[in-house]
C-alpha cells in the first residue's frame, strides 16, 4: 500500500521553479512513484539527520537528493528538500534549524 505524501512548501516552491520539465517529471515520478510505493528505498542517514532518509539520482551529469521522514504510524512520507546534491546537506541542517 503506498503511503501519503507531504510535501514541504519549500519543495512545492522548489519543483514549481523548474524550467527543465523532465527533471520536473523525474522528481514527481520518484516522489508520488517510487518513494510513495516504498518509503524505505533512499539511503537512511547518519548522526544528527538519523531521523530522516535521502534518494539519489542523476540527471544531465548532475545529481540530486530528495530527503524525506517516514511516519509509519499514519503511513505518511514527509518530503522536506529537494534539489542538487552540492551542499544539499548543509541546506537540509540549515532548513531543520
Amino acid at each position: 500500500m503506498a503511503y501519503s505524501i507531504n510535501p514541504s512548501k519549500r519543495v512545492i516552491k522548489y519543483l514549481k521553479k523548474l524550467k527543465d520539465k523532465k527533471l520536473k517529471k523525474k522528481f514527481t515520478d520518484i516522489i508520488f512513484d517510487t518513494i510513495a510505493n516504498d518509503p524505505y528505498v533512499g539511503s537512511k542517514k547518519h548522526g544528527d539527520l538519523k531521523a530522516y532518509f535521502a534518494y539519489g539520482f542523476k540527471h544531465n551529469q548532475v545529481d540530486y537528493r530528495i530527503a524525506y521522514k517516514i511516519n509509519d504510524d499514519n503511513e505518511i512520507v514527509i518530503v522536506v528538500l529537494a534539489g542538487p546534491h552540492e551542499k544539499f546537506y548543509e541546506q537540509l541542517k540549515r532548513v531543520l534549524g
